[in-house]
């Protein structure tokens, strides 16, 4: 057999198969400790056991007792091996054991030895977990047997947890705490990445995503319904520090409803906004890339958008829609109907910043506007080339001087607008200042150097007086209803979990 040198001791190089046994017959040669380990496997798998060897240990001669195996109380012969399927070598003389291996070579029968013999022999055991119709190997090729024993008892406390797991949600949005507490617990860049290696190393918790948005952070995963797994997460999101009523844990349909009524826009500061679809992709994308999900949160995912479809064709009637960036327009335009006149500027140009320029070249009379990028220059329209510059973020002060209002809209972990900014801008005090950031664009040292001009920031978007009084409420109770009509989803997402079957 051929071996691979590994930390100075040989490992053997081994195909991992399961070998079906049921109703065939095996040998087990010896009939000490050891070997009651060996039939004990081949019990588990169904054979048809015969243990050849002397003085048999009290469980060996129980199960003859129970007619689960054949004993024969007598020494070895080479004619014992013709006819089984597998024979071990198990007992505690090396030169019995090699005597065995050399009777099988012949009859070419497979065969396991449990002493140094192993190496010539034709497969080693792995350490198994069997739990329900799953079963797990795990094997050090020869080198370890503690170590796979180790490893196979820690997938046992993981594996143990599976047939109880459920959908989770834990998070908190701007509907429990300000947007300055949200903003301290945004995960972006490094820290997104570090809260997910942490997540990755608990057990109980199979597969999830880390959603943070402008108004909400939260975890949605497939894990254990036990409170300290609950614990775990809580801390790990930063939630520690938190009053109970500052955060939210939704479990099993709770989670899935949540989920889909947060993907129809009925959670959002813009009742319908569509932009959380978008930043929803975008979460199971790293997810997936990152190794923190798999098939089963992907379906989860594609099943609260299927369902977020039909609470939106629904509720059409029900809410005005429009997304954060006409709300921005609509409050820039309620402050300064002639903001539209002179210079703007938008900083970002991801989604909500494309939008809004957008949205403003597309509005009669909007002035000249700089648009604002970290790396890589915006696409800009051929008939926007006359009133629109784009600019580096290292260059926004030279533009900030003849500016009227500012939208910013960009990513990030550090706010872009500081303290140096805020003498660069015009002495005017109408100008106009939109923070869509969050983590915030603008820092509070630029709020300290500008107390006269107006700042707006993500709560100045909450109020929606475009709705009717119980537009709200009824748009979540049609949510809520057509979210039970598609509980079977919810059910199927479960059954691929848990490989829970019911009776029809």
């Amino acid at each position: 057999m051929a071996v691979i040198q590994s930390e100075g001791r040989k490992a053997a190089l081994t195909l991992p198969v399961g070998l079906i046994l049921e109703g065939r017959s095996c040998l087990v040669v010896g009939a000490g400790k050891v070997a009651v380990r060996k039939i004990g496997h081949l019990i588990e798998a169904g054979a048809r056991v015969t243990v050849v060897g002397v003085d048999a240990a009290d469980s060996i001669r129980e199960w003859q007792t129970q007619s689960v195996i054949r004993l024969e109380s007598r020494v070895f012969q080479d004619g014992d091996v013709t006819g089984h399927a597998v024979v071990f070598a198990a007992t505690n003389d090396a030169n019995a054991n090699l005597r065995v291996l050399e009777a099988c070579r012949r009859e070419g029968v497979l065969c396991g030895c449990v002493d140094f013999h192993w190496r010539e022999s034709d497969l080693i055991s792995p350490a198994v977990l069997r739990m329900d119709d799953l079963t797990v190997a795990v094997s050090t090729g020869g080198r370890s047997c503690r170590r796979s024993r180790l490893v196979r008892d820690s997938l046992a406390r993981h594996l143990s947890g599976i047939n109880t797991s459920d959908l989770l949600v834990i998070g908190t949005s701007h509907q429990q705490i300000s947007l300055r507490q949200l903003e301290s617990l945004a995960l972006t860049g490094e820290r997104l990445e570090g809260t997910g290696r942490l997540l990755g190393g608990i057990w109980g918790i199979h597969e999830f995503l880390l959603l943070s948005t402008c108004n909400r952070v939260e975890i949605w995963a497939l894990a254990s319904t036990g409170a300290d797994v609950h614990e775990l997460l809580r801390r790990v999101l930063g939630f520690g520090a938190l009053e109970r009523d500052a955060y939210y844990i939704k479990q099993g349909f709770d989670a899935f409803e949540h989920t889909s009524l947060l993907a129809a826009g009925l959670l959002s500061q813009t009742l319908g906004e569509s932009h959380i679809v978008a930043q929803l992709k975008n979460a199971i994308d790293i997810a997936e890339r990152s190794g923190w999900s798999g098939s089963i949160l992907r379906a989860w995912t594609s099943h609260v958008l299927h369902v977020s479809k039909d609470i939106r064709a629904g509720m059409a009637d029900l809410v005005p829609g429009g997304d954060v960036e006409e709300r921005v327009l609509g409050l820039l335009a309620a402050w300064r109907p002639g903001f539209r006149d002179g210079p703007g500027m938008v900083i970002g140009t991801g989604a909500v910043g494309n939008r809004l320029v957008e949205q403003l070249m597309a509005r009669p009379g909007t002035g000249r506007l700089f648009w604002c990028y970290r790396t890589r220059p915006p696409e800009i329209r051929s008939e926007w080339k006359t009133r629109v510059e784009a600019i580096e973020f290292s260059k926004i002060g030279s533009a900030l001087s003849s500016v009227g209002y500012v939208i910013a809209a960009a990513g990030g972990a550090e706010p872009i607008l500081r303290a140096g900014h805020a003498s660069m801008l015009s002495g005017a005090d109408e100008v106009l200042i939109v923070d869509l950031g969050m983590p915030h664009n603008v820092g509070l040292d630029f709020v300290a150097q500008r107390a006269r001009t107006r700042i707006l920031d993500l709560d100045d978007l909450t109020h929606q007086p475009d709705c009717e009084v119980g537009a709200v409420a009824r748009a979540i109770e049609l949510g809520q209803r057509t979210i039970n009509e598609h509980r079977d989803l919810y059910d199927t997402t479960i059954r691929n979990i848990q490989d829970r079957h019911t009776d029809e």
